[in-house]
C-alpha cells in the first residue's frame, strides 16, 4: 500500500513515499523513501502528472535455533545450531554464535542446507543461553537462541602402588594423583587410612596430587582409600594396600648383679 504526499499543480519538488510491506516470512517492515517527479506538471494532460518508483526491498533471514541441547564440562561438542530460511534466492550468508560463557565466535555456515553449526568445551558445569545470528550479503539480520545445560565431571583418581613399611614408624608422602575435565573446578581431599582413621589429605592443585601422613601402631596389611570431591560434589576415589611389617621388640639388659651361691637374689 503507497500513501504519496498530495503536490499543487504547477509545483515541482519532491514527493516523500512511505511503503509498508507485510510478508509471512518477517514482521513487518517500514521502508522510508524519496521519489523525484521527473515529468513537468501539466495541467490539460493528467498522466504527464505521474512518475512510477521502483524499490527494492530485503528481507532479513528467519533463523530457528535447535532444540535445548546437553553436555558434559571438558567435553567438545559438536553441534547444529540453527536452520534459516531466506526469500532472497541469491543472498550469501555468514553466521556468529554467542555460546553464553563470554565467547562470540563465528559460525560455520553450509549454504546448501541453510543450516549453521558449530563446536565448543565448556570449562564449567551450568546452564548457557546460546545466540545464534545470521546475517544476508545485503545486510539483513535474523537471530533466535536456545538452551545449553552442561552437567559437571567427576574427578578421576588414580592411587599410587602398595606400599611397605614398619609398625610404629610415620609414612609420609603421595598417595595419588587425579584430574578433572572442569577446568574451573576446586578440589578437597579425604584419607581413610584403613586402621578406623579418617583424615583430610593434602591437596596440590598445581601437581594434581594427594598426599599425607600416618603412623600404624601395629602390622597388619591396611587397605587406604582416597577420595577427591570437587566444588560441584562430583566424587572420585581409589586405593592402595599398605603392608605393614611387625617390628621385634628390642630388649636392654639390665646391670650385672654379683650372687653367692646358694644365696637367692631378686632380678
Amino acid at each position: 500500500v503507497w500513501q504519496v504526499a498530495d503536490l499543487g499543480m504547477c509545483d515541482g519538488g519532491l514527493i516523500t513515499i512511505t511503503a509498508t510491506i507485510s510478508t509471512g516470512l518477517t514482521e513487518e517492515v517500514i521502508i522510508p523513501n524519496t521519489a523525484s517527479i521527473i515529468s513537468a506538471i501539466d495541467e490539460v494532460n493528467l498522466a504527464n502528472n505521474s512518475s512510477t518508483v521502483e524499490i527494492e526491498v530485503n528481507l532479513p533471514p528467519q533463523v530457528t535455533a535447535s532444540p535445548d541441547q546437553s553436555g558434559v564440562e571438558g567435553q567438545a561438542l559438536e553441534l547444529t545450531l540453527a536452520g534459516f530460511a531466506d526469500p532472497g534466492l541469491d543472498d550469501t550468508h555468514t553466521a556468529t554464535v554467542d555460546w553464553g560463557d563470554g565467547l562470540v565466535e563465528s559460525a560455520l555456515v553450509d549454504q546448501e542446507t541453510d543450516l549453521v553449526s558449530g563446536s565448543h568445551t565448556y570449562t564449567d558445569n551450568g546452564m548457557y543461553q546460546v545466540a545464534v545470528t545470521v546475517t544476508d550479503s545485503d545486510g539483513g539480520v535474523g537471530n533466535d537462541s536456545f538452551q545449553i545445560t552442561v552437567a559437571n565431571a567427576s574427578p578421576q583418581v588414580i592411587a599410587e602402588g602398595d606400599r611397605e613399611l614398619e609398625e610404629g614408624t610415620a609414612f609420609s608422602g603421595t598417595l595419588a594423583i587425579y584430574s578433572d575435565l572442569g577446568a574451573e573446578d576446586t578440589h578437597t581431599a579425604q584419607i581413610d587410612w584403613g586402621d578406623g582413621t579418617l583424615e583430610a589429605g593434602l591437596i596440590d592443585p598445581g601437581l594434581a596430587t594427594v598426599s599425607g601422613q600416618h603412623t600404624y601402631g601395629d602390622n597388619g596389611d591396611y587397605s587406604v582409600v582416597i577420595t577427591v570431591t570437587d566444588d560441584d560434589g562430583g566424587i572420585g576415589a581409589d586405593g592402595l594396600l599398605m603392608k605393614v611389617a611387625n617390628l621385634a621388640p628390642e630388649v636392654t639388659p639390665g646391670d650385672d648383679v654379683r650372687a653367692a651361691v646358694n644365696d637367692p637374689t631378686a632380678f
